[in-house]
């Protein structure tokens, strides 16, 4: 309890000491949300709740929000007016969501869904307000996650070599499983997130690092063996090698780079892993999924308007499904009702198909909804759910980043045929 008081007392620090750098507060909470796996946030508050307790970058983004959006009504109510349908759908998702949860399982549920769900939202929420203020604020929230996750995938090569679950193995005692994870919850969200970031290597101004950058996040999706979010990658990884290439300094960099990359995937057992998932596969997994897709589609009928109590899906694991339901709307249908799983995917499905945003988010924000129907990391306290709503609010962002390497209408005409925004520079200096 001591720690959760100090933590409690750093939130309430930050909240008033940086009122006039929100963009530097969301960007910590960021972070923290990848840096620290949900097991290791003891580490800050204390074991209050076990694997209920809130997430230390929740529990800032809570403290920080009440003091800026209270202290910034006419933004609020800006950002609300300029995509009231938008917020209407998800003031009522997350309504029906805490009134489902404390109704059908207790407050305590709360706890779960907060990090789950309520704190991303809020997440999405406050930066799209910070936008309307600062217009960087969205461009340097993509800057911060692409290069988190490119640390990421650095120490995710190290775990691979190592063998450990470095660091929070020695800090924290959380134990690796069979495949490297980084700072995630599992290799699913890191494979994921790794996955969501390609897309988004188009706002990198110079080839190099860009391409660096390029094969980092592809070795890190590949040693999470995760089969869905490698398809993404390769597909993102194409766009980009297509329509990156402009001069003949941006062909020789790509050449060197992924020419390096490629002989270094083929002389290591980096690839073992991911092609014994593809091909190894005994059906037991296959097997699983469509057992999980049958009770979906049985029993979805009964759960459109009220759900079976939070975390209810999870108690069918190892009885009526051999794992869980393999899709995180589903389970949240499931557990809250199917009402505020459309209200959801509604206000999603508005942000995806937004005439406007930076190159690349079009295709980012595709992979992260689409990454909700394939595992039920959105209805963990992974941080994948936090990283899905960063990058549907950079979807809504209205000035792309500046990108003087790439045919940036190609790019959007390519992601989305309708999407042609305007193209206005706004980052300063180089990434």
């Amino acid at each position: 309890m001591v720690q959760l008081v100090i933590w409690g007392i750093v939130c309430v620090a930050v909240a008033l000491s940086l009122q006039k750098r929100p963009t530097l507060v969301l960007a910590i909470v960021l972070i923290l949300r990848l840096l620290i796996p949900s097991q290791a946030g003891w580490v800050l508050i204390g074991n209050w709740q076990g694997y209920a307790a809130l997430h230390p970058a929740t529990l800032l983004l809570i403290v920080w929000a009440a003091f800026a959006l209270l202290s910034n009504a006419p933004g609020v109510a800006r950002e609300w007016r300029a995509h009231w349908a938008i917020h209407s759908l998800l003031a009522l998702c997350v309504t029906l969501a805490v009134v489902m949860a404390v109704t059908l399982t207790g407050p305590t549920a709360l706890f779960g869904l907060t990090n789950s769900l309520l704190s991303s939202i809020l997440y999405f929420f406050c930066l799209r307000v910070v936008q309307g203020s600062d217009a960087d604020a969205v461009p340097i929230i993509v800057r911060v996650f692409v290069l988190t996750m490119v640390v990421e995938s650095i120490l995710v090569i190290v775990q691979w070599l190592a063998g450990s679950n470095l660091p929070w193995a020695a800090v924290a005692g959380v134990q690796p499983g069979s495949r490297p994870v980084g700072t995630f919850d599992s290799p699913l969200d890191l494979g994921l997130a790794a996955a969501i970031a390609i897309p988004l290597l188009v706002t990198v101004r110079s080839p190099l690092p860009r391409y660096v950058a390029l094969v980092l996040l592809l070795a890190a999706v590949v040693l999470s063996e995760s089969r869905t979010p490698t398809i993404m990658a390769v597909v993102a990884t194409i766009i980009i090698l297509v329509l990156a290439i402009r001069s003949l300094r941006s062909l020789i960099t790509m050449v060197i780079v992924v020419g390096v990359g490629i002989v270094a995937f083929i002389n290591l057992p980096v690839l073992d892993g991911l092609v014994e998932r593809f091909s190894g596969d005994d059906g037991s997994s296959s097997a699983a999924r469509s057992v999980a897709t049958e009770y979906i589609l049985e029993n979805i009928g009964s759960v459109v308007v009220f759900g079976n109590g939070w975390g209810s899906s999870y108690a069918m694991k190892g009885t009526v499904l051999e794992t869980s339901l393999e899709n995180g709307y589903a389970i949240l249908a499931f557990d809250l009702g199917g009402l505020a799983v459309i209200a959801l995917l509604a206000a999603q499905l508005l942000i995806l198909f937004s005439r406007r945003g930076m190159p690349g988010a079009w295709l980012a924000a595709f992979f992260a909804v689409l990454g909700g129907f394939t595992y039920s990391g959105i209805t963990t306290m992974s941080a994948i759910s936090m990283v899905i709503w960063a990058v549907l609010a950079a979807r809504l962002s209205p000035r792309p980043l500046k990108a003087e390497t790439l045919h940036n209408e190609q790019l959007s005409t390519a992601a989305m045929p309708q999407d042609k925004p305007p193209l206005s520079p706004l980052g300063k200096g180089k990434f």
